[in-house]
C-alpha cells in the first residue's frame, strides 16, 4: 500500500488539520496559565461564588451592550433619514471631484439616480463657463482646511442652467475627501437679477426726473439726493449728503424746520403737499412744494422720500392773476368786484361810520375824440395818481366804471370825508397849471353813520356826484 502525501491532500483537509493543530497549541498555553483547581471545599465554594458574580456581571454588561447597540442603531437611522431626506444636497468628494457619497436631494439636484452618481466626477455636471472656477474652488478647499463657498451653474438635461451654491470643507484628519453641501439658488439669482434691473430702472428715473428727489432719515439727515436736487438748491453732494436738510432754509429758521420735520415724520396725519420758501446757496429765494412718502421696514418708518418741485414761476403767475382779478389793468387801482366785496365785508364787520366818495372824470369822451384814447388813458392814470395821493392806505380806491372812481373810507365820519374831498380839489387845481390836458372831476360823498346797507350809501354818493356835475355844467 502506498502511503499518502499530505502535500497532495485536498486544501480543505489541510485547513482543518492546521486549525486543529493551532487549537491544541492554544489549549496547552492556556492550561499552563490556569490556576490549579481548589483542593478543599471552602475554596470550591469561593470559586463558585466568584463565577456566579462574574456571570451576573457579564449578563449586565451584555444588557448594556444591547441597549447601546439599539441606541446607536436608532441614531444611525435618524442620521440616515436626515442625510437622505435633507432639503439640500450632501456630497463627499475626492480631490479630483469624484463623488464618493451623495444623498437623495443631491441626486435629484443633478438629475441622476444616486447609484449612478458614485465614482462620477461632479465637474461633469458643472457648466463649461464655470468648470475652471469649480476646480480652483476644490483646490482651495483642500489647501485651506477652512469652509469655502462658491456659486456656479450646472447643466441639467432638458432644463436651463441651474445656479447652485457649494459650501465645502475637507474632512478632519483626511486629506483626500471633503464634505460639500449644495443648494439650488436659481430662484434667488432670478430675484437678484429682477431687483438689480428694478434698481437700475429706479436709478434711471431718479437721475432723469426733473423733480428734485431726496431721501432723509428720522433726524432729517439727507441720505441720498438726485442731480435735480443739487441743481435746485445750488449745493454740491458733499454739502448735502450726510448733512441736515435744513441747509436749504435761512439760518434763523433751520432749527424750527428740523422740529417741524420730526413732527411730520412721527405723525399719522401727513400733509399731501408742503409749500415753503427756501434759500439757494447763492442766496436767491425760491418757492417749492414737496410731496412726502415714507419708506418702511418691518412696519417701522426708516426714511422719508421727498419729491420737490420749484413753483416760484407758478406762484408769481398766480400773484399776477390774483392781482388782475382784483385790480384795474389800466390804472392799477382796485376794480369794481373788489370794491363791492369790501363793502360787504365792512357791512358784516359793522365798521361804522363809513363814508363813500364817488368821482367822475369830466370831458373824458371829448378827450378821447379829439386827442385819442391814449390821451384819455393818460387822463385816467392821472386821476388814479391824484386819488391815491390823497387817501389813506387803508382806504379802498377803485375804478368802478369807464370814467368813474369810488373810494371806500372805513371808520370815517362825514366831516373827515369832506376834508378829503377838499384835498382832492386842491390837488386838481395844482395839476391844471402843470398839465396840457386839464383834469376835472365831479365829486360826491355820503356817510353811513350807523349800520345800514352800504349799497344805499354808494347810491347816495353817486347822486351827490351827479348834482356836482350838473352844477358845474350850469355854471
Amino acid at each position: 500500500m502506498t502511503k499518502s502525501n499530505p502535500s497532495n491532500a485536498d486544501p480543505s483537509i489541510r485547513s482543518r488539520q492546521d486549525l486543529r493543530k493551532r487549537t491544541k497549541t492554544e489549549w496547552k498555553a492556556r492550561k499552563k496559565q490556569t490556576a490549579p483547581l481548589p483542593s478543599t471545599e471552602p475554596d470550591t465554594r469561593r470559586l463558585v461564588h466568584e463565577l456566579e458574580v462574574h456571570q451576573i456581571e457579564l449578563e449586565m454588561q451584555n444588557e448594556e451592550l444591547v441597549k447601546s447597540r439599539a441606541a446607536v442603531e436608532e441614531l444611525l437611522l435618524q442620521y440616515t433619514d436626515l442625510y437622505d431626506f435633507a432639503p439640500v444636497g450632501y456630497f463627499t468628494l475626492a480631490r479630483d471631484g469624484t463623488i464618493r457619497q451623495a444623498n437623495l436631494a443631491g441626486a435629484r439636484l443633478l438629475g441622476v439616480e444616486r447609484s449612478e452618481l458614485i465614482k462620477r466626477r461632479f465637474g461633469w455636471f458643472v457648466s463649461t463657463d464655470h468648470r475652471r472656477a469649480f476646480q480652483a474652488f476644490l483646490k482651495k478647499v483642500f489647501d485651506s482646511r477652512e469652509k469655502e463657498t462658491c456659486e456656479i451653474t450646472i447643466e441639467k438635461e432638458g432644463q436651463k442652467l441651474l445656479w447652485i451654491r457649494v459650501e465645502a470643507i475637507s474632512h478632519a484628519g483626511q486629506r483626500e475627501t471633503c464634505r460639500a453641501m449644495v443648494s439650488d439658488i436659481t430662484e434667488c439669482k432670478r430675484v437678484e437679477e429682477a431687483l438689480l434691473e428694478s434698481a437700475t430702472h429706479f436709478r434711471q428715473v431718479w437721475d432723469a426726473t426733473s423733480d428734485a428727489m431726496a431721501l432723509s432719515n428720522s433726524e432729517g439727515i439727507v441720505l441720498n439726493a438726485n442731480q435735480a436736487y443739487f441743481d435746485l438748491y445750488g449745493y454740491t453732494s458733499e454739502q448735502v449728503i450726510g448733512k441736515s436738510f435744513a441747509i436749504i432754509f435761512p439760518e434763523e429758521y433751520r432749527e424750527q424746520a428740523v422740529e417741524q420735520y420730526k413732527a411730520v415724520f412721527a405723525s399719522e396725519d401727513i400733509p399731501s403737499i408742503f409749500e415753503a420758501v427756501v434759500r439757494r446757496a447763492d442766496g436767491a429765494e425760491r418757492v417749492v412744494d414737496s410731496r412726502a412718502t415714507f419708506i418702511t421696514v418691518a412696519g417701522q418708518r426708516t426714511a422719508m422720500l421727498s419729491a420737490i418741485r420749484d413753483i416760484t414761476e407758478r406762484k408769481q403767475a398766480e400773484d399776477v392773476l390774483r392781482h388782475l382779478s382784483t385790480h384795474d389793468a389800466l390804472t392799477g387801482l382796485y376794480n369794481r368786484g373788489f370794491f363791492v366785496a369790501e363793502m360787504e365785508r365792512l357791512e358784516r364787520g359793522r365798521q361804522f361810520p363809513t363814508s363813500i366818495v364817488m368821482a367822475d372824470v369830466d370831458q373824458l369822451k371829448k378827450v378821447n375824440d379829439l386827442e385819442g384814447h391814449a390821451a384819455g388813458d393818460a387822463l385816467l392814470k392821472r386821476v388814479a395818481q391824484a386819488l391815491t395821493a390823497v387817501f389813506r392806505g387803508e382806504d379802498v380806491v377803485a375804478r368802478v366804471g369807464g370814467d368813474e372812481f369810488a373810494v371806500l373810507l372805513p371808520a370815517t365820519d362825514a366831516a373827515t370825508a369832506e376834508v378829503a374831498l377838499r384835498r382832492v380839489r386842491q390837488i386838481l387845481q395844482e395839476q391844471i397849471a402843470d398839465q396840457i390836458t386839464p383834469l376835472s372831476l365831479s365829486l360826491g360823498v355820503s356817510t353811513a353813520v350807523t349800520a345800514m346797507p352800504l349799497s344805499k350809501t354808494l347810491h347816495e354818493a353817486d347822486a351827490a356826484m351827479y348834482r356836482d356835475k350838473h352844477n358845474r355844467n350850469a355854471s
